[in-house]
């Protein structure tokens, strides 16, 4: 989580737009720390969207990503998830586009998961960005997405494909617009 890009902020408006095309109602949230991007709902479904923009490339492959959770959502991730980091970055080293590669491939295997497991812990601060209507994964079905620049397109496919042949995500469907490849993820 380093200093944000200018492009950040447009990146983030584009992706709420993606979801409101799609008849989600959706909201940038704004909020630095351990918080999705974007969050969208529509029905019963909540999607919880990380939204990388062109300037973002690099991921620091040592930083803890169970510091600051609570033990219920520590005791709720899968065992290997303290290390799931960097094995992740270890394992992607012989690939060309390598430092894209890695940061999708960590914002889905770590960061995104980390938000859907923090989801009820963090609902207030969400509510407050889009309503109380938000509620608790328990009255909805929380669904991650990662949004990333069209042009990235095949770097996230292939993190993607990645993270499926080591079983760290069970699916991926990708969509694209004129100016977002935003893929819908399923965790085992």
């Amino acid at each position: 989580m380093g200093v944000q890009s200018v492009l950040k902020p447009i990146y983030d408006g584009y992706a709420v737009r993606h979801f409101a095309r799609q008849g989600w109602g959706s909201w940038p949230v704004a909020n630095r720390g351990w918080y999705c991007d974007v969050i969208a709902m529509r029905g019963t479904d909540i999607a919880i969207i990380e939204v990388k923009s062109p300037a973002e490339g690099s991921v620091d492959s040592n930083y803890d990503d169970t510091r600051g959770l609570s033990s219920g959502v520590r005791a709720d991730l899968p065992t290997c998830y303290r290390q799931r980091r960097a094995d992740i970055c270890a394992s992607i080293q012989r690939q060309p586009g390598v430092s894209v590669i890695k940061l999708y491939a960590v914002s889905v295997g770590c960061q995104l998961l980390r938000y859907l497991r923090e989801y009820d812990e963090r609902s207030r601060r969400y509510a407050s960005v889009a309503g109380p209507s938000l509620g608790t994964s328990a009255s909805h079905t929380l669904i991650p997405y990662i949004a990333v620049p069209v042009e990235l397109k095949p770097q996230v496919d292939t993190a993607l494909a990645f993270l499926q042949q080591r079983g760290d995500i069970a699916s991926y469907t990708t969509v694209t617009d004129c100016r977002l490849c935003v893929s819908k993820v399923a965790y085992p």
